[in-house]
């Protein structure tokens, strides 16, 4: 059975910065990581079974469909940049591991591979954050979101507590935390 994968690269270059440049192998590979590593601790592996499952038949209908169009593949865009900006920075090659600089072009430094990775991945975490809102309110309509027994991948919850007061000023309106 072929991989299911919940995006594309055609729609990975549309809402990330990646370009036609990439490889389209080193695309799918980071898809497939991100969703079976990232997206599915936050759906659980029901949800996520679920999802493939409608995608492949053509039957992602209702909310399943709002689910992935409006959160699940932008979240997934992000997460798969998270991971795939190491893998274009430094590749596994016959020589062993090298630094990807083709000629005419200089290689970013640690410092920015890192900042780039920190700024998708925050973009990463507001979808996921907006998907978790949704599903809060809307699991009636995934009900396997709440589903999985003990020897699957539970989804984190999300947990929101009021704002504190830090000496005299208010420091935090909401906190985020998963269970």
């Amino acid at each position: 059975m072929s991989e299911i994968l919940l995006l594309d690269s055609n729609y990975l270059k549309r809402i990330t910065q990646l370009n036609g440049q990439v490889e389209e192998d080193q695309m799918q590979s980071a898809i497939i990581i991100a969703q079976d590593i990232h997206m599915q601790q936050w759906l659980g592996s029901d949800l996520l079974d679920a999802i493939k499952t409608k995608a492949q038949a053509g039957t992602l209908t209702g909310g399943y469909e709002t689910l992935v169009n409006t959160y699940v593949r932008k979240a997934l865009a992000w997460l798969v940049l998270v991971d795939l900006l190491p893998t274009m920075h430094v590749q596994l090659r016959n020589g062993g591991l090298v630094i990807n600089a083709p000629e005419g072009t200089i290689s970013i430094s640690s410092d920015e591979l890192h900042r780039l990775r920190e700024d998708a991945r925050n973009k990463a975490e507001f979808y996921l954050k907006q998907m978790c809102k949704w599903l809060s309110h809307n699991s009636g309509l995934v009900p396997e979101y709440l589903t999985n027994d003990q020897n699957r991948i539970q989804a984190k919850r999300p947990t929101y507590t009021q704002g504190f007061q830090i000496s005299g000023g208010y420091f935090v309106s909401e906190i985020y935390s998963t269970k």
